[in-house]
């Protein structure tokens, strides 16, 4: 039977979680980026707490764990895609495409 993946609007109490899966899904490609580029890449629990105010994140998660994240930001009339991630175990699971 196939693992059903629920997707959600993330609260700031799952910022501490989404910064797990963040690092986690970039840090085996560290070396390819710069300290400030890592960094912008995976932010940490406050900084997106602060993102949560001003675009909207939502989350994947699977039996109770949350295995992705994707963040926008409206510029105008444009929406920006700031990041996303699913971590590396989850690949392949769906989660980045389920409805």
């Amino acid at each position: 039977m196939a693992r059903q993946i629920q997707i959600r609007r993330a609260l700031p109490e799952d910022a501490p979680a989404i910064a797990v899966v963040l690092y986690e899904s970039f840090v085996d490609y560290k070396a390819l980026y710069t300290e400030e580029g890592f960094a912008a890449t995976t932010p940490c629990k406050e900084q997106i707490e602060f993102r949560m105010r001003e675009g909207p994140v939502w989350l994947a998660s699977c039996d109770g764990t949350i295995v992705g994240t994707v963040s926008a930001v409206a510029r105008g009339k444009v929406l920006y895609i700031r990041g996303m991630a699913v971590l590396p175990a989850a690949r392949g699971s769906g989660a980045g495409s389920a409805p």
